[in-house]
């Protein structure tokens, strides 16, 4: 025997299992009995025929057999609306740099050079809308992914950092070269906002480009006296791959 069964589209679940008016009016009676001050009222449901605008395109003949276009069918099945998607990141990197003095020379009238080591670890958390949505569905069974689909988001970042200094230094007091390593590391919060796109590459697989601005500011350990923290604000781009489910 075929089962007519149907999941329901206002609700997570099956449309037999939804509460009917007199079990959500209990619902409501429970809820004001352990909240007095809460007026529960119980809604009128939406139709069981979805209001859908008409499809942009008709089912391709190699697919009427089996796919269909019914409001109901189209509504349970859509995809590709412009839905804010919940992100979360983590990304590492490491960066190396030289430096020297501008006003002084050693002895032998050779730069007086340090390197400088920056080391980031982030993890991130926030929202991304694809305002053109990932594709468009046209029945049931049949969905047209795109193959451009560009976003915009925002977010809190929280980062790890480490940066060292380790070279010659001079000791303003004498004058004289010594040599030393001087370090600081923390945590650090701040907002970003980032925007990209996801290019098509092969079916459901995307090639993600992403451009993300951070504001972070750290403080500095002892090593540093003087100095107004350390400033890791700043804007990188990335590329990667999704796959998209």
């Amino acid at each position: 025997m075929e089962s007519t069964r149907e999941r329901s589209i206002w609700a997570w679940g099956w449309r037999d299992k939804f509460p009917d008016e007199a079990a959500r009016k209990g619902i409501g009676q429970l809820v004001q009995m352990m909240a007095p001050a809460v007026k529960p009222a119980a809604r009128a449901l939406p139709s069981d025929t979805p209001a859908v605008p008409d499809a942009a395109v008709d089912v391709p003949d190699v697919l009427a057999a089996f796919a269909t276009q019914a409001p109901r069918d189209r509504a349970s099945h859509a995809r590709g609306r412009a839905f804010v998607d919940l992100v979360a990141g983590f990304d590492t990197s490491r960066r190396t740099t030289g430096s020297e003095y501008r006003h002084f020379i050693a002895s032998n009238s050779t730069a007086i050079t340090q390197d400088n080591t920056l080391n980031q670890t982030t993890l991130s958390a926030g929202l991304r809308w694809t305002p053109t949505g990932r594709g468009r569905s046209i029945s049931r069974f049949a969905f047209i992914p795109r193959r451009l689909a560009p976003y915009v988001g925002g977010g809190v970042s929280a980062g790890y950092h480490r940066f060292s200094q380790t070279g010659q230094f001079v000791d303003y007091t004498d004058l004289s070269i010594f040599n030393d390593r001087f370090t600081t590391s923390g945590w650090t919060f701040g907002p970003y906002v980032h925007g990209g796109a996801d290019v098509q590459m092969w079916k459901r697989l995307y090639l993600t480009i992403d451009g993300r601005y951070s504001w972070m500011h750290g403080s500095l350990s002892s090593d540093f006296q003087g100095f107004d923290g350390i400033d890791l604000a700043g804007f990188r781009w990335s590329t990667g791959i999704s796959v998209v489910m």
